[in-house]
């Protein structure tokens, strides 16, 4: 950025002396050659720091940039993956809360959340297994689901 910032400077001050000399040519038939004099003062001033090598053109650093974005890219997936599972475990536990697992005979409770590519987290499906002989039947845990926390879960009996 200081280079830059630099050259800017470099280009001011060039164009500053360039029109001072303009302004101090006289008007006569050497006219043409002065005002190609001070364009060539002006270019110079342009080019200089090219010419001395302070602007350098790294093809490496721009290799670098592009690794430093894959692995942004990568450490931002990493994390949206984290969120999926933490939120998949809140789902989990908020189910275990409403309807203790002993008490209804659950014997696992699945979640599936999906976080899109703008960070907006969506339940693609909840799913309980009870227990064959659970005292409560499918659409009764279903409901009392639904009333405590407000989700539509897919309740399956396990026959096994």
């Amino acid at each position: 950025m200081d280079i830059i910032r630099e050259w800017a400077f470099v280009i001011c001050i060039t164009a500053l002396g360039a029109s001072l000399f303009s302004m101090l040519a006289p008007n006569s038939n050497m006219e043409k050659v002065m005002r190609f004099t001070i364009s060539l003062f002006f270019l110079s001033g342009i080019i200089s720091p090219i010419a001395s090598g302070s602007v350098k053109f790294d093809y490496k650093s721009a290799i670098e940039y592009k690794q430093i974005e894959s692995y942004k890219e990568e450490l931002a997936e990493g994390v949206r993956e984290q969120y999926r599972r933490m939120a998949e475990g809140e789902i989990v536990r908020l189910i275990a809360a409403a309807i203790p697992p002993e008490q209804a005979g659950i014997k696992k409770i699945e979640a599936i959340v999906n976080i899109d590519e703008d960070n907006s987290i969506s339940i693609n499906n909840i799913t309980v297994t009870i227990a064959m002989d659970s005292r409560y039947g499918e659409l009764d845990i279903k409901q009392i689901l639904k009333r405590e926390t407000g989700l539509e879960v897919e309740v399956i009996r396990d026959g096994s």
